[in-house]
């Protein structure tokens, strides 16, 4: 007899409905599957969207001067979070699966490796390339965005500050 999982899904059923049929269509082979492919498709959406997110944390830059130090321990929290999930895949997995509201560990395991693996840096440095892309989006809305330098964005000092004292690795040992 094989092993089931339960699979918690956070939709209203109209939804539950449209799934089932795609299902009974034979379009995925089970509610899992469907799933994990929307988690999937989301997270490949998501990878634009933490760009932005990037742009969003980064843009403190102006910011930074008002109150470095408040600036140094957000940013110290965050590479300490990314140090923590990077660790212990258990843990992350845990909290993952209690805000994605779902108990498959396939697909828990799956997203941990494309998000937590992937695309969490250990040390958390803006991409110019990045925000390059992300203001090429926004020119469509506002032309004056071509003529941004990326640069005045962001300012890295504190992570780089982070990278050269050694705090960074010592998170890691």
């Amino acid at each position: 007899m094989g092993t089931k999982r339960r699979v918690v899904v956070n939709a209203d059923a109209a939804d539950l409905r449209l799934v089932e049929e795609l299902v009974a269509s034979g379009r995925y082979r089970t509610v899992s599957d469907f799933v994990r492919e929307a988690v999937h498709e989301k997270l490949v959406r998501a990878e634009a969207e933490v760009l932005e997110d990037e742009v969003a944390r980064y843009c403190a830059a102006g910011y930074a001067n008002e109150d470095p130090d408040l600036i140094r321990r957000y940013m110290a929290a965050q590479v300490e979070a990314i140090a923590r999930a990077k660790r212990d895949r258990n843990s992350a997995m845990t909290v993952m699966g209690k805000y994605l509201r779902t108990n498959d560990l396939e697909m828990l395991s799956e997203t941990y490796d494309i998000y937590v693996q992937k695309h969490l840096l250990k040390v958390p440095l803006p991409s110019v390339d990045a925000l390059k892309t992300v203001l090429e989006e926004l020119a469509a809305r506002n032309p004056k965005a071509k003529e941004v330098d990326p640069r005045k964005f962001f300012d890295d000092s504190f992570v780089r500050q982070m990278q050269s004292s050694g705090f960074i690795d010592s998170l890691y040992r």
